[in-house]
């Protein structure tokens, strides 16, 4: 059997399929052709605010702090305008963020923080964890932190921005969003 007959054959069996294949191609280029010429409609972006930085305020249930019910809301400051805060204020408004590490990782995952404000992650697993940043921001934890069973580390976030960091041995993660004080 030559190449010519063997071509010629295969095609002839599989002539649906081929007929298939060439109506969705046609299809496709047809509709990628119609959405490339037709006129399209710009829409508009509403800014809200300056996204640059945060007020920050605390609610009180019973009398009692919770950091959790933080709220941000954003300010017209200026992007470059110095860290004002005194860090005992922050603590006292905000109190301390606390990340615990289980096994199924960092509890928050992804939270936030304001400039200043200390965080304590606690070890409640039964094996030493290794903290270390995955966003070289700190000179001071450039190399990982050992945290033993049932102990905790804290550090005090002086840098706005988006922070990771990870756990060394098991590459669980946690991502903070540390924002800026206006007073």
């Amino acid at each position: 059997m030559s190449i010519k007959a063997f071509i010629k054959n295969l095609a002839e069996r599989n002539k649906p399929i081929f007929t298939i294949g060439l109506a969705t191609l046609i299809l496709f280029v047809g509709i990628i052709i119609f959405y490339r010429v037709r006129p399209h409609k710009e829409t508009s972006l509403t800014r809200i605010g300056n996204e640059s930085s945060f007020n920050v305020t605390s609610e009180e249930e019973n009398g009692l702090e919770d950091s959790s019910n933080t709220s941000f809301s954003t300010d017209q400051a200026a992007e470059n305008e110095p860290f004002k805060s005194v860090t005992q204020s922050i603590d006292e408004e905000v109190g301390i963020l606390e990340i615990e590490f289980t096994s199924n990782g960092f509890t928050p995952k992804t939270t936030r923080a304001v400039q200043g404000q200390a965080v304590r992650w606690t070890n409640k697993t039964d094996k030493a964890i290794f903290l270390k940043q995955k966003t070289s921001t700190y000179e001071e934890l450039k190399e990982s932190i050992k945290i033993d069973p049932e102990q905790s580390f804290s550090y005090r976030l002086t840098q706005y921005g988006t922070w990771h960091y990870e756990e060394d041995l098991s590459k669980y993660f946690g991502t903070i969003n540390v924002y800026k004080v206006v007073n």
